[in-house]
């Protein structure tokens, strides 16, 4: 039989590695076990999850450049293998760990249950105003502010922990609303906060039909179904 591991590691794995055993949570380097013929860069057994590591330079796909046979949804399928083995797999890029480094600590704390937890129910729900929902989304959301139309927010200790906003429908014009963001303070879970939040949006649009699409590099659309969304598969928006 033969045992396949790389001879080195980039600084990138390393240091997502040492963070997440700085948890007191064991990591596995290169696991080949999980995708026939493919490797998870980090496997961390006792939560199921993987941790891809992908840089830029030779993750992004470009028609022009790179093979003609190319996949341009390699990723997404790796994702979606994993997920048949009851993996969750992340993408994190070598950008976005240099530039958006607490982002992604958060997100791993809140993946591996290391985040601190705040209860919903213990939370005064308010609207958000202007100026606090774009500087809340630009510090704590992946993808950062966008415009919307209704930002509602979970106050614990007159703080502001977490957000969602609806607009009206960017891309699906069967769609009269889109649910734009969901994002909790960094380092923090609202236990029932989405279910909380949504009840609320709800009261906003009339029955009307709401959209919102899942970053599944990041995140398994779970909460989606808790909410009661029906999956539509889209593997891009233009």
């Amino acid at each position: 039989f033969a045992i396949r591991q790389r001879a080195c590691y980039s600084m990138i794995e390393i240091q997502i590695k040492q963070f997440i055993e700085s948890l007191n949570i064991e990591v596995e380097h290169s696991n080949w076990d999980i995708i026939e013929n493919k490797e998870i860069d980090l496997y961390i057994p006792t939560k199921n999850i993987g941790i891809e590591v992908d840089g830029l330079y030779w993750h992004s796909y470009n028609p022009d450049k790179g093979p003609k046979n190319e996949d341009r949804y390699k990723h997404l399928n790796k994702t979606i293998d994993a997920g048949k083995s009851n993996v969750d797999l992340i993408h994190i890029t070598d950008y976005e760990w240099r530039f958006k480094n607490d982002l992604v600590k958060s997100l791993l704390l809140t993946k591996l249950g290391k985040a601190t937890k705040i209860v919903a129910r213990k939370c005064q729900l308010r609207a958000v105003s202007p100026s606090e929902e774009r500087e809340f989304l630009t510090k704590n959301h992946f993808q950062g502010y966008i415009a919307s139309k209704y930002a509602i927010g979970l106050y614990f200790n007159n703080e502001l922990v977490s957000i969602m906003t609806i607009g009206s429908s960017r891309f699906d014009k069967d769609s009269k609303y889109e649910l734009l963001r969901f994002c909790n303070k960094l380092n923090n879970v609202v236990v029932g906060g989405a279910n909380k939040l949504f009840l609320n949006i709800l009261s906003y649009i009339d029955n009307e039909q709401i959209i919102s699409y899942c970053d599944i590099s990041k995140f398994n659309g779970k909460i989606y179904e808790i909410l009661g969304f029906t999956k539509v598969d889209r593997k891009s928006v233009v």
